[in-house]
């Protein structure tokens, strides 16, 4: 293993440690409801899994699916079932864009998408807002340990030429091909995003 790769994978784990860390930070001092213990859960075990072995299991995040619509479905009736079924669709759909133009992993959008049947739609647009912001930082932290930092951002501006220049967007450089993108689990970001959202609240 060269000493770059060496370096990514100490990151990988650090990452995926810290991010378990937040959940005990999180819980800790607090008195939990059932929905921030099932989430706190959840992102802990998906965590664990997408950093040490590349994958969120279906088992974990369709229990949760599950575990959020019984839940609402419970506490409120039908009026609940409404509020599980557009949480889970609104987490779907807003990874999925990204997972078609970014390769980003089908585990990811079922992920947020089971966090949304518990949090509901306004909570998990929030949520997903600032897992935006975290995984944009993961991501230049993984490009700086690479040595793609300066080569991305070159091309970002470049595009940014092209855009003002001719009047067009231009996405050559920007994004990766299959062989040569960067993948990093995305598990950690969904977990600093959902606290911070705990934490500070949402930002729109």
């Amino acid at each position: 293993m060269t000493t770059r790769a060496s370096t990514l994978t100490i990151a990988r784990y650090a990452i995926g440690s810290a991010a378990v860390a937040t959940v005990g930070h999180g819980l800790w001092g607090t008195n939990p409801g059932p929905v921030m213990l099932l989430a706190s859960a959840f992102l802990c075990l998906i965590t664990f899994t997408d950093t040490l072995r590349g994958k969120i299991p279906n088992l974990v995040t369709f229990s949760l699916l599950a575990g959020g619509i019984g839940y609402h479905l419970h506490q409120a009736g039908l009026a609940g079932l409404q509020f599980a079924l557009l949480g889970g669709l609104a987490g779907f759909l807003l990874l999925f864009l990204p997972y078609l133009l970014l390769g980003m992993g089908g585990g990811d959008v079922k992920a947020l998408a089971a966090l949304g049947a518990l949090l509901g739609p306004a909570a998990i647009l929030q949520v997903f807002i600032l897992t935006a912001l975290s995984g944009g930082l993961l991501a230049l932290l993984y490009l700086g340990l690479a040595g793609r930092l300066l080569e991305k951002l070159r091309a970002g501006l470049a595009a940014l030429k092209i855009m003002a220049y001719c009047n067009s967007l231009s996405t050559e450089g920007l994004v990766d091909g299959p062989e040569t993108r960067i993948r990093f689990p995305y598990a950690p970001a969904i977990t600093f995003g959902y606290f911070a959202f705990v934490r500070w609240g949402g930002i729109v």
